[in-house]
């Protein structure tokens, strides 16, 4: 490898790098914008201030608060499904989101107990969907007998 092939290697790099970082910023930016419209700070108070962690925008909240928000809208979560995020005493947020319920319903673990048509088949489930396929297909075949015994009988007393 010559020395212009790795200058390139690194100035390719730094410039995604750079396009990134710019790219972040102005998420953040526009999370910041969206923040001060739609939040109304009291005086006196501690707030944490807006934050965007790569996934969604946190809008500033109250200290010693627990903010949940929804699933990002690509995920088509319902509405319980959703994401959590501390923020402390000191008006800063804690180190991490937690979207442990966003993964898990990715993931299909997270299934509500009164949500019934979420629920994954089961083995006993599946092998009665397969007999009652084996009895439609049955039933469509004596049906497509008798059919055929009508026809042949309507052509035949023409």
């Amino acid at each position: 490898m010559n020395s212009s092939t790795a200058t390139e290697n690194y100035h390719s790099d730094s410039t995604d790098n750079t396009a990134e970082r710019i790219a972040l910023l102005r998420l953040q930016y526009h999370c910041h914008l969206l923040s001060n419209f739609n939040v109304t700070r009291e005086a006196n108070e501690t707030y944490c201030e807006p934050h965007y962690d790569k996934v969604r925008c946190w809008y500033a909240a109250k200290a010693n608060t627990t903010v949940i928000a929804p699933c990002p809208a690509e995920l088509r979560a319902p509405d319980h499904v959703v994401a959590v995020r501390y923020c402390g005493v000191d008006g800063q947020w804690t180190n991490l989101s937690d979207y442990k319920q966003c993964i898990d319903f990715i993931d299909g673990k997270y299934l509500p107990k009164d949500d019934l048509s979420l629920l994954a088949p089961t083995q006993e489930l599946s092998r009665s969907v397969f007999i009652m396929r084996d009895i439609y297909f049955g039933c469509s075949l004596v049906s497509l007998f008798f059919l055929c015994i009508t026809l042949f009988v309507f052509c035949y007393f023409r």
